[in-house]
């Protein structure tokens, strides 16, 4: 499957200081950003004031892992679409009647309301559509916050399907995904052309970690 990333450009400005370069995961971010390593303090490393963080992805790929260990590192909310969806499912918003677009519109919502009080906040959604991811985009300008992109993928097919098979989320009201959902929404993907960091699910989730920590700053 094809995922457009290319490498990042390295700029001439001059890495801070106590950080150094090493080896890191099997990721690549899609834009011209420098990326350092440094403390595990994200505060300390200059990741300040709130950000919107829009986590995205195939199913079984790795995102709400992602989502959680970075919110508690930054100390912000998640809001994962699913659970959202499957409250307003529960209330009897049905998915003929637009309960995915209602939930994503909920995501918008909550985002900037985090965003308006100066706090941080993280979206757990698919993000399939470009049209989603700029209205969060514009959600984050307006409030004037940063905006960070991340794609979670799983570049080992037998490995994506095996996360799928062997989950149970527990959501109440959501069913458990298939292999054959995976493959709907993937029939209906188009590859992202966002700038954005793209983090694979075959590396330790510790290192998808770091490497998202260093996107934020």
């Amino acid at each position: 499957m094809f995922y457009p990333t290319v490498p990042p450009r390295r700029e001439s400005a001059p890495r801070k200081r106590g950080a150094a370069p090493g080896p890191g995961p099997r990721v690549a971010l899609v834009a011209d950003r420098e990326t350092a390593a440094g403390t595990s303090d994200p505060y300390a490393r200059g990741v300040t004031g709130p950000r919107l963080v829009v986590i995205g992805g195939l199913p079984g790929t790795g995102k709400t892992t992602v989502a959680d260990e970075l919110a508690a590192r930054v100390a912000c909310p998640v809001f994962n679409k699913d659970r959202v969806e499957a409250s307003l499912r529960n209330d009897g918003v049905t998915a003929e009647q637009g309960s995915w677009t209602v939930a994503e519109n909920l995501l918008t919502t909550l985002a900037g309301e985090q965003l308006r009080r100066g706090q941080s906040a993280i979206l757990d959604t698919v993000a399939r559509v470009a049209a989603s991811r700029a209205a969060w985009r514009a959600t984050a300008e307006h409030a004037g916050a940063a905006f960070r992109l991340i794609e979670c993928v799983c570049s080992d097919p037998a490995r994506h399907r095996a996360r799928i098979e062997g989950r149970i989320r527990g959501i109440p009201g959501w069913a458990e995904l298939t292999w054959d959902d995976v493959e709907s929404v993937r029939a209906r993907w188009t590859p992202w052309d966002d700038e954005r960091l793209v983090l694979d699910a075959v590396e330790p989730v510790s290192a998808n970690v770091a490497a998202a920590l260093r996107y934020l700053e």
